[in-house]
């Protein structure tokens, strides 16, 4: 298990913050204050509206849809797109990262497996994605094992035809350019077609007497270009070295915003999943 960092220490205020503290009180002092904090608090509004109007409006909408429960409780159903779910997330990471929003590609999936199934053997299903679709769509009952991808086995915690990944040690999947990565493992057909870069999320849920995290899903953010998340650590830089990574990423926004909604969305889904269990009785 990753050890737990010291925030104070990661998150020491910049001598450039502290600067812009000094000009902001002399501009106070000098009667324009009132126009500091104005401009402080649009910035702050623009970025906070989106999380909450894009991204958690949206997950409330999602939970109460009838449908969701069908995706998770019978596997006979084709799942719906959900298009307005995945791209209120992504539009809240592309404002985040100050790019266009059709630049990034975003999907909701869920992870079927259980004990007696090896982890590389669990599925991989979509049941969201964000438009315009550059690539085949890959609703039920087209899946992808754990097993054969880079990304889902190191968050899962086991081996790729490649690599070898620690188990519960990396807090995402992030890649700034995949195509620099020889070992990266994807089962997508033709994967370098339709996207260069990514970052993804586990949906992760623990209740309060388990020790680990189950792992319900993921949120993934992908984009056809290179450097396209801001400062977020290369993970295959990081491959044996989880606990540097994990520091690291708590100097990104993209984590943040990610993992944020990430968490919300994986509380949402699990207890979706137990109302389906309970109309089932």
């Amino acid at each position: 298990m990753a050890t737990k960092p010291n925030i104070d220490k990661l998150l020491k205020t910049p001598k450039y913050i502290k600067l812009l503290a000094h000009i902001a009180g002399y501009l106070r002092e000098a009667g324009l204050g009132r126009i500091v904090l104005t401009i402080r608090e649009k910035i702050i509004l623009e970025t906070v509206l989106r999380i909450h109007w894009d991204a958690i409006h949206s997950l409330r909408r999602f939970s109460v849809n009838d449908h969701f429960l069908g995706v998770l409780g019978n596997r006979d159903n084709p799942t719906e797109p959900f298009e307005d779910l995945a791209e209120g997330i992504r539009d809240v990471l592309a404002r985040i990262i100050a790019v266009d929003a059709h630049t990034l590609h975003c999907t909701v999936k869920i992870l079927q497996g259980t004990q007696d199934i090896q982890k590389k053997d669990w599925k991989v299903f979509t049941v969201a994605r964000s438009t315009p679709i550059n690539r085949p769509a890959e609703y039920y009952p087209t899946f992808h094992l754990v097993g054969r991808n880079s990304t889902f086995a190191a968050l899962v915690g086991c081996d790729d035809p490649s690599n070898k990944w620690l188990p519960n040690a990396h807090l995402c999947f992030a890649c700034n350019d995949l195509t620099k990565h020889d070992k990266y493992e994807c089962s997508r057909e033709n994967w370098r077609r339709y996207f260069w870069s990514t970052v993804v999320f586990p949906l992760r849920y623990r209740k309060i007497v388990q020790q680990e995290h189950r792992i319900m899903g993921f949120l993934t953010f992908d984009s056809r270009s290179t450097k396209v998340f801001g400062n977020i650590p290369d993970i295959f830089d990081f491959k044996d070295r989880p606990d540097e990574y994990n520091q690291r990423l708590l100097m990104s926004a993209v984590f943040h915003v990610g993992g944020m909604i990430a968490d919300i969305l994986a509380t949402t889904m699990y207890l979706q999943e137990e109302r389906s269990k309970g109309a089932g009785e």
